[in-house]
């Protein structure tokens, strides 16, 4: 096909809509986002094709019948039938308007005047030829017939003046009429000149023509003594008076544009709505109105025309209905419809009316008394902030559209963060918390429930809780320290499951006083069982790190070193590593690398003796010290597997417990068992040199003296 083919295609094309489509944006609407639906009118009254031949006034809905032959007159509220109107010689009606009051419509042959009054319409006049594109002017209606342009008195359709174009041109643009003026564009695909046109809507005399416009340019809107028409991928904007040329503005090609009173609107096929000062021709603002699916492809196309009320600019985009503020283009609704696409048509103050899949919907103010509800399907069992789990998942069903708040509570019942999503549709809803508080700080380990604000579009509240449906903030990776054993349950009794070595990386699924509950893998297969929590290493909520009273020495790391095993011949722990050295615990040490090990003296003190006694047992003697069960054995060349004997001399560690202290301030987040396995040292020895209170919580910023 060769270009001009192809234009001339294109032509046809915005002609046949400019053709059938009504004044579609009411600028002065001002309808509010509170709507919801209202009724449903179905194929049984009007084909799906007619809609865009529907015109509205105030509560009623004038729409051609399914044979398109009849006008009927709808009440929105009720859809109740006010009257039907048939036209005198059964052809189908092209287009309805309403002009001051009067309802006109033409049909193949005609052109018709009528008006609502009340149970029935009222015929003023008929006019035997057809006319479309209609405009008027307080007294006068204007229209295309042909080629010709026809103004006849709006009261009794008897003609004033008729003005015809050249036999080579066609009316290609709507009928834009303002200030005395009627403007209108013509394309002589002969000649390839395209031609605007101001008449005196008094007497049809050419004020002034020019020849500087585009091929696309099809529609015209006349503002403040101005005219806006689209080009190809430019906004033009013509002085109204002489035909000159104010200024441009580069869009994107293919567009849609509307204007209201400080702003030019224009829906682009690149998937942005545009927002340009309408003085200025600055742009104001950009969005995004394209749906992505799959993570990455746009759904840039959009269906129907751009609504624009005094608030809102509407358009359809991926089946649903996105309004957008006239001022800072923020997303502020999608009205979705489960399973049918549907696209605006128009806005008036009481309702907006869309349409899709044959059906025409009415929006109107919501005014039930009906409480939404929210039914908490899943939450995140358990997740962490801090180990690549970046959020709590929640899944929801709501009732109907409803404004939607959440907030998540802590154990004591004290409300740390609320969520507010704005206004959600009705059906599932998916959503995040990242694990963070009201301040943008992590919160601490713990579990947390989520208490729903619903708030409907009719002003309707509900407030509603599941403490079943709970979600745990804690570690979810982990480290064993040693050789594990992994029981079924979490009870020193349960039955063992397995034996897992020292290093083994685990998964915390939940957890149980002592125990937690891992997932971990062993001759390719996956298990899930019980161990306890002193027997696991696992990265907590970081803690700032604290300096050490001691002078520090520096670990070279060698090949086959583990963080374990440099813990293990320091006699300290992995954490106390870690924190010291700034460590990615999930990284690879490095043949090389240099580690401050912290609290460690490079010289020796005096060693320590202990003389075992009825009862002891390694791990016993390593908390007494505050030592490991690894450190004693290697230091006495101990079997782990024999037994102790009683009068045993064991050398416990090249320094004295409780000669050597650390302080260690409070963070969130902070226990004392987390703190005591920072520190290699027991809960017991921390509460006896703190003088605690153990049934007491916590404080943040609490100084801790740490006894080694």
């Amino acid at each position: 096909m060769s270009k001009r083919s192809f234009m001339v295609l294109i032509g046809f094309f915005l002609f046949g809509l400019f053709l059938i489509g009504p004044t579609i944006s009411l600028a002065e609407s001002n309808l509010q986002v509170n709507v919801d639906l209202k009724q449903t009118i179905t194929t049984d009254t009007v084909s799906n094709g007619n809609y865009l031949r529907t015109a509205v006034d105030k509560n009623t809905i004038y729409i051609p019948d399914k044979q398109a032959t009849m006008i009927t007159a709808l009440d929105a509220e009720t859809k109740s039938i006010k009257w039907k109107f048939s036209t005198s010689d059964g052809e189908e009606i092209r287009q309805i308007t309403l002009q001051n009051g009067l309802i006109v419509f033409s049909t193949a042959n005609k052109t018709f005047a009528i008006k609502d009054i009340g149970k029935e319409a009222a015929l003023q006049w008929t006019l035997n030829y057809s006319g479309y594109s209609f405009s008027s002017d307080s007294s006068n209606l204007y229209f295309v017939s042909n080629k010709n342009i026809v103004a006849v008195n709006l009261t009794t359709g008897i003609q004033k003046w008729t003005f015809s174009v050249s036999q080579r041109e066609g009316i290609q643009s709507n009928i834009a009429v303002g200030n005395g003026k009627l403007y209108f564009v013509t394309d002589n695909q002969i000649d390839m000149v395209r031609k605007m046109y101001a008449l005196d809507t008094a007497t049809s005399q050419v004020l002034w023509t020019t020849n500087t416009v585009d091929y696309y340019s099809t529609k015209l809107v006349i503002k403040d003594g101005k005219i806006y028409t689209n080009w190809y991928a430019d906004l033009y904007v013509y002085d109204a008076n002489k035909g000159t040329v104010l200024g441009k503005t580069a869009v994107t090609t293919n567009f849609m544009f509307e204007v209201n009173a400080n702003t030019v609107f224009a829906k682009a096929n690149d998937g942005y709505l545009y927002a340009y000062d309408k003085e200025t021709r600055v742009l104001r603002w950009k969005t995004l109105y394209a749906d992505r699916v799959d993570g990455a492809r746009l759904v840039n196309t959009s269906s129907g025309p751009i609504v624009v009320t005094q608030n809102y600019v509407l358009i359809e985009n991926n089946g649903k209905v996105k309004w957008y503020d006239v001022n800072t283009g923020s997303l502020v609704r999608e009205l979705i419809i489960p399973g049918l696409p549907h696209q605006p048509v128009m806005a008036t103050e009481n309702f907006l009316l869309t349409s899709g899949y044959g059906n025409l919907y009415v929006y109107m103010p919501a005014t039930d008394t009906i409480k939404p509800n929210a039914f908490l399907d899943t939450v995140s069992k358990r997740f962490s902030p801090y180990e690549g789990s970046q959020a709590a998942s929640l899944s929801f069903n709501l009732s109907k559209d409803a404004y939607v708040k959440v907030h998540v509570k802590n154990e004591s019942g004290k409300v740390v963060r609320v969520l507010d999503y704005g206004l959600l549709n009705q059906g599932w809803n998916y959503k995040n918390w990242d694990g963070k508080d009201q301040s943008g700080v992590e919160v601490s380990t713990g579990f947390y429930t989520f208490v729903f604000q619903l708030k409907d579009l009719a002003g309707n509240e509900q407030w509603l809780e599941d403490p079943a449906k709970r979600t745990m903030v804690g570690d979810i990776f982990g480290t064993t320290i040693k050789e594990t054993t992994v029981k079924k349950a979490a009870s020193l009794n349960a039955g063992q499951m397995s034996i897992i070595p020292a290093e083994t990386k685990v998964t915390i699924l939940d957890e149980s006083g002592d125990w937690y509950q891992v997932s971990f893998w062993q001759n390719s297969l996956e298990y899930n069982g019980w161990v306890l929590k002193s027997e696991l290493f696992t990265r907590s909520i970081p803690q700032p790190v604290v300096p050490p009273v001691n002078n520090s020495i520096v670990h070279t790391v060698q090949s086959g070193d583990t963080l374990w095993k440099i813990a293990q011949k320091y006699g300290t722990t992995i954490q106390e590593i870690v924190d010291a050295n700034q460590l990615d615990i999930n990284k690879p040490l490095n043949i090389g690398q240099k580690l401050m090990i912290p609290g460690k003296a490079a010289e020796t003190t005096p060693a320590v003796v202990h003389t075992v006694q009825s009862g002891d047992t390694l791990w016993k003697i390593a908390q007494k010290y505050g030592t490991t069960i690894q450190t004693i054995v290697d230091l006495n060349k101990l079997d782990p597997n024999k037994p102790l004997y009683i009068g045993q001399k064991l050398t416990i560690s090249d320094s004295t417990p409780g000669t050597d202290l650390v302080i260690h301030i409070v963070q969130s987040g902070d226990t004392l068992w987390k703190i005591a396995q920072k520190y290699g040292t027991t809960v017991d020895a921390i509460t006896k040199a703190n003088n605690l209170d153990p049934a007491k919580y916590l404080e943040i910023g609490q100084k801790l003296t740490i006894p080694r």
